[in-house]
C-alpha cells in the first residue's frame, strides 16, 4: 500500500497505502480504503493493472536504511530462502526506535508484492491531471487522512506516470501547512516519497527509493521521525504464481 498510509494511520498495510490509516500518524501502517472509488484516469489504471496482475511477486534485493541522516545499515534479502543477511553497518548501534522501524520495513518490503504498487487502487480518489510534459503525466489525488481545511487540502499529492510506458514513477505527499489527521494528533511537517523504476524485464516497476519525514504531536508527546531507504540489486525469484504469470 502506499507507504504514506502505512505511515500515517494505524492499520495494516494492504500493502502501498502503507495503509492503516496513514499518517500513521502516522502511527502505524495502513489507511482506510476509499468507500466510493472514482474511475481512475486510463494511464493510472493501466499502471496499476500491471502491478495487480502479479501482486504476489517475489524478488531478492539489497536494502540501505538510513535513520535521521545518521547511521546507515545495509542488508540483503534472499527471496528463495526468505532470509535476510547483513551487508554493512551495525544495527545494534541504532536507537530502539530506529531498529524497530528497520525491522518493520524489512518485513513489509520482503513480503510478496512488497516493492510494487499493486494495492494502491483503493486508496486513491479524485485523481486529476495537473501537469503534462512530453514524457510524463502528473496527477493529484485526495487523501482521507488529510481532509480539506477551508476548502483547501493541507497536503500536496502527486502521482507521476511515464507517458509512453504507462507506469508509475513517483508517489509523493507533502504538507503545505499543519493539519490534524485525527482528534489526538497534529502534523506540522510531512514529506513522503516513493520512486519506482523498471529494473527487471517483464516485471512491473519496483520501488527504488523511499523517504519519510514527519514532525508533529500526538497524545503521548512529540513526533520527530526521518528516515530513508534505497533498494537495489533486484533478482526475480524463479518460483511462485506471479513468476509464472510473467512468462
Amino acid at each position: 500500500m502506499p507507504m504514506f498510509s502505512r505511515l500515517i494511520c494505524p492499520g495494516a498495510a494492504s500493502q502501498f497505502f502503507i495503509a492503516a490509516c496513514a499518517i500513521f500518524i502516522i502511527i502505524s501502517h495502513t489507511g482506510p480504503a476509499v468507500a466510493e472509488q472514482d474511475s481512475l484516469p486510463a494511464p493510472v489504471d493501466t499502471a496499476l493493472r500491471e502491478a495487480e496482475a502479479v501482486s504476489d511477486l517475489r524478488v531478492s534485493f539489497t536494502m540501505e536504511f538510513q535513520w535521521m541522516g545518521g547511521l546507515t545499515v545495509v542488508e540483503r534479502y534472499d527471496a528463495g530462502r526468505d532470509e535476510w543477511a547483513p551487508v554493512s553497518g551495525d544495527k545494534t548501534a541504532l536507537s530502539d526506535n530506529a531498529r524497530d522501524n528497520l525491522e518493520k520495513y524489512k518485513q513489509l518490503e520482503s513480503a510478496p508484492g512488497g516493492l510494487i504498487y499493486a494495492d494502491y487502487r483503493d486508496h486513491l480518489s479524485n485523481v486529476r491531471l495537473t501537469d503534462e510534459t512530453a514524457d510524463t503525466l502528473t496527477y493529484s489525488f485526495s487523501s482521507p487522512q488529510a481532509p480539506d481545511m477551508d476548502g483547501e487540502s493541507p497536503v500536496r499529492t502527486q502521482l507521476i506516470i511515464d507517458k509512453d510506458r504507462q507506469e508509475l514513477m513517483l508517489y509523493s505527499v507533502r504538507s503545505l501547512r499543519s493539519f490534524k489527521p485525527g482528534a489526538l494528533a497534529k502534523i506540522n511537517d510531512l514529506v513522503f516519497r516513493q520512486r519506482f523504476e523498471r529494473k527487471i524485464q517483464g516485471a512491473p516497476p519496483l520501488m527504488t527509493h523511499f523517504y519519510w519525514r514527519m514532525k508533529g504531536e500526538r497524545m503521548f508527546g512529540a513526533v520527530n521521525k526521518e528516515f530513508s531507504m534505497r533498494f537495489s540489486d533486484f533478482q526475480l525469484e524463479k518460483t511462485g504464481n506471479a513468476q509464472q504469470r510473467l512468462k
